[in-house]
């Protein structure tokens, strides 16, 4: 019996080590993924009712996929986008918004990095 409860035992202490050891790179990662998102900022350079445009400002990595909401005041339905930052210090436009609407205003934010965001407000 003593034998028996010796194996168990050994089995969960190999099966602890290795989610503890699991549950640490996890917190690694998301460790380094915040300080990397602290470091990036964006900004949107230029805006209307159909277009954006979106420089990235800080950081020493690419920005990657950002999201674009186009809010108007006319009533017309909220306009999706996306757009993508590929290279340090890069821009890109964002033609999904509803041209000859009245645009209330236009929000972007990093797929990536919630924390990385800029409104403009006409």
């Amino acid at each position: 019996m003593i034998a028996f409860t010796m194996a168990i035992a050994s089995l969960f202490s190999g099966w602890i080590q290795q989610t503890q050891a699991q549950s640490q790179e996890d917190v690694d990662q998301q460790r380094e993924q915040t300080l990397s998102c602290n470091q990036l900022g964006i900004d949107i350079t230029d805006a209307n009712a159909a277009n954006v445009t979106v420089e990235q400002v800080r950081g020493d990595e690419p920005v990657g996929n950002v999201s674009v909401r186009y809010s108007y005041s006319d009533g017309t339905p909220p306009e999706q986008g996306y757009l993508n930052i590929s290279t340090t210090r890069g821009f890109d436009t964002d033609s999904s918004g509803s041209s000859g609407s009245a645009l209330e205003s236009v929000s972007v934010a990093s797929t990536r990095c919630s924390s990385v965001t800029d409104e403009y407000t006409p």
